[in-house]
């Protein structure tokens, strides 16, 4: 009988073979650590934003805001647009750059006789407060040089309607009240019977 070589002995490996399960759990830990890694730096940047903007106090301005300024960002012309349709019935008319920062947003604003304020409004464009840029507290006497119940009428010519009693404060009274647009709000007035101050109550 005749032999014929069969030449080098060639070793068969298997692939690897892993159950449907095992491959699932290899999966979720992988897709896990990815998750994990971008929560992790997100976390990181927002730490550091928070905290560039929690070092600047919030300054009353009137110039166009730049992001550097403030900590926030400069909004785009959509959120200007309803920022403006926001305000419009409140006697404010914007008066500047719109900026938002991580809770809210901020832009200056003027009133029908000129004197400049700054709006805060909230996420979705709604006005929550505005105040009297400038204003000097040193400047206003120490006690009133009203009598506080004149206050409903004295606000009556600002188109404002009282609703409930003022309440004396160390260096203001607060009253609430229906503005405009039949929007219940808080006004501040200051003992010489100025309005430096409204805070929108929802």
């Amino acid at each position: 009988m005749r032999h014929v070589p069969l030449g080098p002995r060639r070793t068969f490996i298997r692939p690897l073979r892993f159950s449907r399960p095992l491959l699932l759990l290899f999966a979720t830990v992988i897709t896990c650590s990815a998750l994990i890694g971008a929560i992790s730096a997100l976390n990181q940047d927002g730490d550091v934003a928070d905290a560039t903007v929690e070092a600047q106090p919030r300054q009353l301005t009137v110039a166009p805001l730049a992001s550097s300024e403030t900590g926030g960002k400069v909004s785009s012309a959509r959120e200007l647009a309803i920022v403006r349709a926001s305000l419009r019935g409140t006697g404010f008319a914007t008066a500047g750059n719109l900026v938002r920062h991580a809770q809210d947003m901020e832009i200056p604003v003027r009133d029908a006789d000129g004197h400049t304020w700054v709006a805060w409004l909230d996420n979705a464009g709604r006005a929550s407060e505005v105040e009297i840029v400038d204003y000097d507290e040193d400047k206003v006497p120490e006690a009133p040089t009203f009598n506080p119940q004149d206050l409903p009428r004295m606000i009556a010519k600002d188109g404002f309607q009282a609703r409930g009693e003022a309440r004396l404060r160390p260096e203001h009274f607060e009253i609430r009240a229906i503005n405009k647009r039949q929007e219940l709000v808080e006004l501040h007035v200051d003992f010489a019977g100025q309005v430096y101050k409204q805070v929108w109550i929802r």
